[in-house]
């Protein structure tokens, strides 16, 4: 699923148009360099959390996710907004305007994206890497005809949103496993009724 979209742009329209894409691809996918290195650090952690300190390991992964969009959020709205100028500044008016849509989408896309490296990264810590593999088995025959699809209907620009589609699907679940195996926080009620005891020592 990593390459099979600038794959499918060259069988169904051409060559020239894959070179529109697989640029504002390359350069907004750098971004994901920041998660990935996050990730990097705090997987052991949350492996020892999740272990000794529960309530820790799901401070680590708001905080961790917090740090991730506050990066990127300003980054990608950046890569929004000049991404016309930026492109035709570094490769011409004609490259500008053919890929600055895909830009634009991709970016929003690696955002998403890279703030699902937090509740991958935790599934794993976890014991559960078999989460993101079956995760793609599901996605991949449901994105091959889409991306086949949009493109048809709407050229490079149909392949960003298609790719947008699935990793905004991918994050989705992500969070939403990885929020059923984050430890639960304590009750309200619980932190009241220790509150006195605790002042009076």
């Amino acid at each position: 699923m990593v390459s099979i979209d600038r794959f499918l742009i060259g069988m169904f329209l051409s060559v020239a148009e894959v070179a529109y894409y697989a640029t504002p691809y390359e350069i907004v996918t750098k971004l994901q360099v920041f998660p990935s290195a996050l990730t990097g650090v705090l997987f052991p952690a949350f492996s020892h959390t999740l272990v000794n300190d529960r309530a820790r390991a799901r401070q680590l992964y708001t905080h961790g996710l917090t740090i991730t969009l506050a990066l990127l959020i300003p980054l990608t709205a950046i890569l929004v907004t000049f991404a016309h100028a930026g492109l035709a500044l570094w490769l011409g008016d004609e490259f500008a305007a053919h890929g600055y849509r895909v830009l634009q989408l991709l970016a929003i896309g690696v955002l998403i994206n890279a703030s699902a490296y937090l509740p991958a990264s935790f599934l794993h810590a976890a014991g559960r890497p078999d989460v993101t593999a079956k995760l793609h088995m599901i996605e991949f025959p449901l994105y091959v005809p889409l991306v086949c699809w949009l493109i048809g209907a709407f050229g490079i620009e149909g392949a960003a949103s298609a790719w947008v589609l699935r990793v905004t699907l991918d994050a989705a679940l992500l969070f939403w496993m990885a929020g059923r195996a984050l430890p639960k926080p304590a009750p309200i009620q619980w932190e009241i009724a220790n509150a006195g005891p605790a002042a009076s020592a």
